[in-house]
């Protein structure tokens, strides 16, 4: 039979459209699109698919029939874009698609727009552009996860388990449930920097086949609405709503697609538990899910999702009462509407006649509901409805190549053995593409490769790629096809020449297949340079994370292993969830000889996948390697507890166990005795709320002479409450994952019958404590280690606080230090530290005991400063002075500083233009604080990870230290000094004593710039995302501060703010109605700090604005309707902040006995909360001294009249100032307060003046002003 022509195409198409003639809009491009497809061609196939999806949806009246169209085309664009591959230019097409009106009201197709477009922003390596898109969406990226549970066979997918019976059973997230091979704990996993927002459950969990997990969530709504859960899985599925199953979908295993089931739910007002139940038989191990609207528009922004262990307690512990009323439908798409278009096809023993219009119509939506079907992966190969209709297709258009095609491709199983795959069928669906398309070059190709790897006929599968040739001499699959023949004859020879022409052809060699041909061939040639120029090619066509390590490696090989390791990091930051990430950093920095670096990167591993017994045995190697013999055996114990069958590792900790001692061995507390001696709690204890106290609290710690230490940390402690027992339900000793490892030595409760119950001691860092009752005992010994030396090298430091941080009291507290030579220490004692006894041991070692006993308890009160500012406190340091830490700490890091090539002309493109030098200052500032993302990690001794300013300004992202660094950098392109500057960043700013140096004192950096060149000195913070160059955030304000520079360091002071300069600024006019309603006028100026809050909030989508607005309006005045709005431009923040805001009120004035009353203040600051008591024992801790300036001006209804008026308040103190005034013109009433509050602390010794101060204010504030109707004839 011959093929059809392109006039007996078009017809068919057109045929299959009846309908109104949008519809037909875009026919012939897609026409051609098919054809150049079949050919191979299909950068050209892709140009007309995209001209003719934008034809359908650009067309001012769209149907269902056309978005249905447009879906398919949409796919068949990104699919094409894929293949060749053009990952920038769909990214492009969809970009001007989300322009068009129609995808406006389709959010379910718009969804596919913006999960497309993620993907293909990935695949660009535009890692965080696809981020932001999937937010867009509505992904849910915080959970609650426990498992893996046992699936075997599907049993566990069949029966319910304690979280789907939540809250009905009340959720503990502190309680182990019984796993597929031990114990499993719940854990919090937040998918921060995963772009495409994919649980990885295979990554996660040991073991990952035949197994199941939950994972939950909280949804946070304060009013009952419609949401509607879209997910995507590898495996079965169960969704239940506050006990409730909206969703079941038994699915063997499919590929992980989008939105591949979905159902809707009527939240609660409150805390909703949702708990999805994920399964997995063998493969994949994967969920992804959003919420939306039924419609598939996002969810109002103040509806919250959080994990947090409380929010998800409190969802899953909740009284419900009465039955959820039924939810509303939601909205399907495609292929929801092509199913009900051939629903009159389902059971059907005769199909319409061939030739008939109708049969063609039905037949191009089986056609393009199979493709649909095919590329979004939503059924297991049990339930395919892609192969079925496909087949529907193929029967009512025999003629149709394309289809023909598409069945052959959906009879590929994605999963069993070849075995199981029906190759003949596939085989009989290609060949008849052929006959109805004679020029399908695709089908000769799939032909070629099924007659080389199924029946092994070289030469037949040689003529099919010859025709296939002919058809297209370009065709690039038939050109891999090629190499593959060669290979399969042992043509080696051929092949690498064939390789190498292929690669050096412009319309071949840059694709993906090409060139990993390419790699092949220079790695016979061990040609590693050239590896390297094609593997960076590869990433700029085909951004993957394995493409990435692959590049790493060959950097290292070449030796350039600085450049290795920033690649890798790269990998890292795009695709946080793969192993053999992680496996490479640390090879590379094993290699480079970072023990430490390998070592923190197979713990962030860890975090991940905390039952990783191999990742346990690299670091137990890792340790031997350090000659850790104590972190040796913690290892290797916790990889054998987690694989017992490991039979050398198992012999190996035997060895060690046998000759194994430890550094606290001799100086334990005798528990026993310490039990026996106790008294019991203090008499007032219930009175004043104790509930624990510590029998003793005991820290060993031994400072070795190569700069590593261990800590020994041993209390008991006797429970006087059920909040005593939830406190100590679980316990995790602190400790810096990167460069320390931790370990539970023992723990168990004790009985007052003197009966112990141990702990099971899963987690080497981390116990689940056995249930606790009120009067027992709870004992627990923990050690933690240095892995290596510090960024800090030979540095010590220790801030020790001998009563508990917890307030309680505590009978004894002990601290043993064992000094090793080597080393001076420093000593700095704050309130009644006792003098240690102090020893020589055998080996040298300086032994130092420290006890206290009856600490009493210490009063609690409202924002009053730490312990640590009163002691008993004890610190050590063998830094002398601040320049010794500073000189020392210039010079390690002064490489750091150099501007690579790449920086320099950075910014001199910033920099381009400016008029003068303080301009391009806040050039590089506005850069630094909005281009290079903000990642926090802890900081310290053990927190200190730095990077050159090469590696920050390439990977585009950075903690506090990281940004300073580069701000100092890139303004000394410009000629500009600057510091970098230790602080410790807090928004209730305790007194900073920083007589003795340590690292310890700090939490952040920022920089200083000295007055230089007509620039005034200032102190910027690199992180202070939404503020302006002369704003610093309030966390930094009013500290003392360490400016660090090559010759000294320098203590300084960041002055505190004036509160007349940092105001907020807030003008009402309000109309009044006589029913109580009111017409307001809102003019908001924040000043300085009040200001990022509002370009947070306002600044980054400004599409919510009115949502976001009518929220914060909300919690003032009730229910508002904004009737208009005006922003000033909040993306640029060297502009003043200013917003205008017109709304009206329900039920503004209170209404009472015909009269109405409006309050002089809408939301008063109630500032007397800071001193509810009648006299302070400690200072009161405030923020950054403030003020707020507001006016309100009232206008009456027509004929009403105001009553009296209250009287103007004026109060002035040291301490802050209020001044209120009311006046009358005719029927307008204007009052105006203004607020300072001057200091950030007041003492104690103040505290009656303040008191005065905020009690007067809040009477004011309080007053309230009467208007009533004017009598008849008055």
């Amino acid at each position: 039979m011959t093929c059809l022509t392109s006039f007996s195409i078009t017809s068919l198409l057109l045929i299959a459209q009846a309908g109104p003639p949008a519809v037909e809009l875009g026919l012939a491009a897609e026409r051609e699109a098919l054809d150049l497809k079949a050919a191979g061609r299909y950068r050209a196939s892709f140009g007309k698919a995209a001209t003719a999806v934008e034809e359908l949806l650009g067309a001012p009246a769209i149907t269902q029939a056309t978005h249905a169209r447009a879906a398919f085309l949409l796919h068949l664009s990104s699919n094409l874009a894929t293949k060749i591959p053009y990952h920038g230019g769909f990214v492009e097409l969809t970009k001007r698609l989300r322009k068009l009106p129609s995808l406006a009201t389709n959010h379910v197709l718009r969804g596919w727009v913006d999960h497309l477009t993620a993907n293909h922003l990935l695949s660009a390596g535009r890692a965080r552009e696809a981020s932001e898109v999937m937010v867009r969406l509505g992904y849910v990226s915080d959970f609650q996860v426990i498992g893996p549970l046992d699936n075997e066979r599907g049993s566990g997918f069949r029966n319910e388990s304690a979280p789907e019976l939540a809250p009905k059973q009340p959720l503990d997230l502190t309680t182990p449930l019984d796993g597929k091979k031990r114990r499993v704990e719940w854990r919090r996993v937040q998918l921060l920097g995963v772009p495409l927002h994919e649980l990885n459950l295979g990554a996660r969990l040991r073991p990952a086949t035949q197994v199941l997990a939950y994972a939950v969530f909280s949804v946070s709504s304060e009013i009952a609405r419609d949401a509607c859960l879209r997910l995507a899985s590898t495996g079965s599925l169960v969704v239940h709503v506050n006990g409730e199953e909206t969703l079941r979908r038994d699915c063997q295993r499919r590929p992980l697609g989008f939105d591949q089931d979905i159902c809707t739910f009527r939240l609660r007002p409150g805390k909703n538990l949702v708990c999805v139940k994920v399964c997995a038989q063998q493969g994949a191990f994967a969920t992804r899910m959003r919420l939306t609207t039924p419609d598939g528009s996002p969810l109002p922004a103040r509806v919250q999702v959080s994990a947090d262990p409380a929010q998800v307690t409190a969802a899953g512990r909740r009284k419900l009462e009465g039955d959820a009323a039924r939810a509303a439908a939601p909205r399907l798409g495609a292929i929801s509407w092509l199913t009900r278009r051939l629903a009159s096809l389902e059971g059907a023993t005769k199909l319409p006649n061939r030739d008939s219009a109708t049969a063609h119509q039905l037949g191009m939506h089986a056609f393009r509901l199979a493709y649909l079907l095919a590329l979004r992966a939503e059924d297991d190969d049990a339930t395919r409805r892609d192969k079925k209709w496909a087949k529907v297709a193929v029967e009512l258009l025999p003629d149709f190549g394309a289809a023909h095609y598409l069945l052959a491709f959906t009879l590929v199983k994605r999963g069993g053995s070849a075995a199981d795959r029906d190759e003949n069928a596939r085989m009989q669906a290609y060949l008849d593409a052929v006959r109805a398309w004679p020029r399908c070059a695709e089908a000769m190709r799939a032909l070629a490769g099924l007659e080389r790897l199924s029946r092994g006929n070289l030469a037949k599968a040689e003529e099919w790629v010859r025709r296939s040739l002919a058809v297209n001499p370009s065709f690039v699959f038939a050109k891999l096809e090629q190499l593959a023949l060669l290979q399969a004859r042992g043509f080696d020879s051929g092949r690498t020449q064939a390789a190498m022409e292929f690669f050096a052809n412009p319309d071949l060699g840059t694709h993906p297949g090409i060139m990993g041909a390419a790699l092949d061939v220079l790695s016979k040639r061990s040609d590693i340079r050239a590896m390297i120029d094609v593997q960076k090619k590869l990433l700029a066509t085909d951004y993957r994370w394995r493409s990435l390590v692959n590049l790493a490696r060959l950097q290292m090989r070449s030796g350039d292993a600085k450049t290795a390791m920033a690649t890798a990091q790269l990998a890292l930051r795009d695709f946080p969830q793969q192993r053999l990430v992680y496996e490479t950093i640390a090879r590379l920095a094993t290699a480079t000889g970072d023990l430490a670096a390998s070592a923190r990167t197979w713990d962030e591993w860890l975090e991940i996948c905390p039952e990783d017994e191999r990742a346990w045995l690299s670091l137990a190697e890792l340790a031997a390697r350090a000659d850790k013999r104590d972190l040796v055996i913690a290892h290797l114990e916790r990889a054998v507890a987690l694989n017992p069958n490991l039979k050398d590792p198992k012999r190996r900790l035997e060895y060690l166990q046998a000759g194994a001692t430890s550094f606290y061995e001799g100086y334990e507390i005798d528990t026993d005795a310490a039990l026996t001696s106790d008294k019991g709690a203090d008499a007032d204890a219930a009175e004043k709320g104790d509930s624990h106290y510590y029998l003793f609290r005991h820290v060993l710690i031994r400072a070795y002479r190569d700069g590593t230490t261990s800590r020994y940390d041993h209390f008991l402690v006797r429970v006087l409450s059920e909040e005593g027992a939830n406190l100590f339900d679980t316990y995790r000793p602190q400790f810096y994952r990167g460069d320390q490892t931790a370990r539970i030595l023992e723990a168990k409760v004790i009985r007052p019958d003197g009966t112990k119950v141990r702990a099971h001691l899963g987690r080497s860092w981390r116990v689940d404590l056995p249930p606790i009752k009120k009067g027992d005992c709870v004992e627990v010994k923990a050690r933690v280690d240095d892995r290596s030396r510090s960024f800090f090298g030979d540095y010590f430091g220790l801030q020790h606080l001998f009563p508990s941080n917890d307030l309680v009291p505590v009978r004894r507290s002990r601290l043993d230090l064992i000094l090793e030579p080597g080393r001076t220490y420093h000593f700095q004692k704050t309130g009644a530290v006792p003098e240690p006894k102090i020893a020589k041991l055998d080996d040298g070692a300086e032994y130092r005991l420290y006890e206290m006993t009856g600490l009493a308890r210490s009063n609690m009160e409202e924002r009053a400063p730490s312990p640590i500012e009163r002691g008993p406190l004890l610190r050590v340091s063998t830094y002398a002075t601040w320049d010794q830490f500073s000189s020392w700490w210039w010079n390690l890091i002064r490489k750091q500083t150099i501007a690579t090539p790449e920086i320099k002309a950075k910014v001199q493109e910033l920099i381009a233009g400016a008029s003068s030098l303080e301009e391009k200052v806040q050039r590089i500032y506005d850069f630094v604080v909005t281009d290079i993302r903000y990642k926090a990690w802890e900081f310290g001794v053990h927190g200190y990870k730095p990077y050159s300013v090469g590696s920050i300004f390439a990977r585009r992202h950075g903690d506090c230290k990281d940004k300073a660094i580069l701000t100092n950098a890139m303004l000394a392109e410009i000629g500009v000094e600057a510091f970098p500057v230790l602080i410790r960043a807090d928004n209730a700013r305790e007194r900073d004593d920083l007589t003795l140096p340590m690292v310890e004192h700090f939490n952040h950096c920022i920089s200083y710039i000295p007055a230089q060149k007509g620039l005034p000195a200032r102190f910027v913070d690199g992180t202070a995302e939404y503020h302006p160059i002369d704003t610093l955030p309030t966390m930094d304000r009013g500290a003392s501060v360490l400016t660090v520079t090559a010759k000294s360091g320098e203590i300084m002071k960041i002055p505190w703010t004036l509160a007349q300069v940092n105001r907020d600024e807030l003008r009402f006019r309000i109309q009044l109605q006589s029913d109580g309603d009111a017409l307001v006028e809102m003019q908001h100026r924040p000043h300085l700090n009040f200001a990022p809050s509002i370009r947070k909030r306002y600044g980054n989508e400004p599409g919510r604005r009115r949502e976001r607005l009518s929220d914060s309006l909300g919690k003032k005045f009730g229910k508002v309707e904004i009737l208009d709005m005006q922003f000033s431009d909040l993306a640029d923040h060297r502009a003043a902040v200013a917003y205008n805001v017109k709304f009206k009120v329900k039920n503004f004035a209170a209404a009472d006995a015909g009269k109405l009353r409006v309050r002089t203040a809408f939301q008063p600051d109630q500032l007397s909360r800071l001193t509810p008591a009648e006299r302070r024992i400690y200072d009161i801790l405030l923020q950054t001294p403030t003020s707020r300036d507001v006016t309100v001006e009232y206008e009456a209804p027509e004929g009403w009249a105001w009553g009296s008026l209250p009287d103007g308040v004026e109060v002035n103190s040291s301490l802050g100032s209020f001044r209120m005034s009311v006046r009358r013109d005719g029927r307008k009433v204007t009052i105006h307060r203004l607020r300072e509050l001057k200091r950030q602390r007041i003492e104690a010794s103040h505290y009656a003046d303040f008191k005065q101060l905020t009690e007067s204010i809040d009477r004011a504030e309080a007053t309230e002003v009467e208007l009533k109707p004017k009598k008849v004839g008055k």
